[in-house]
């Protein structure tokens, strides 16, 4: 779990991180709060993905209101069509 925001945003992740990928994404509040933070100081992200275990219309609506730091950035939701114990596909529905 992420406990909050530093008090200083590390050069590394404002000046080097091109691209996040989050697998079995739940959207708990922590995970949010996370994406929310790494899109606002990310000033170099080129890629997001989120896979989630949920096609959430809120998930999308929430992410894609976030305030990014890159302006290039390109969001990527994908979502399980199926349980995780069969063969699972990823689809993607952003």
């Amino acid at each position: 779990m992420w406990s909050g925001e530093p008090k200083s945003v590390p050069k590394c992740l404002s000046l080097c991180l091109e691209a996040i990928e989050f697998s079995g994404f739940a959207a708990y509040e922590g995970e949010m709060k996370l994406v929310r933070y790494l899109l606002g100081n990310a000033m170099v992200l080129k890629k997001l993905t989120i896979t989630s275990w949920t096609r959430s219309k809120k998930i999308k609506e929430d992410v894609l209101k976030f305030p990014r730091g890159s302006s290039t950035c390109q969001l990527k939701l994908l979502y399980y069509s199926y349980p995780i114990y069969c063969n699972h596909k990823v689809v993607e529905w952003l």
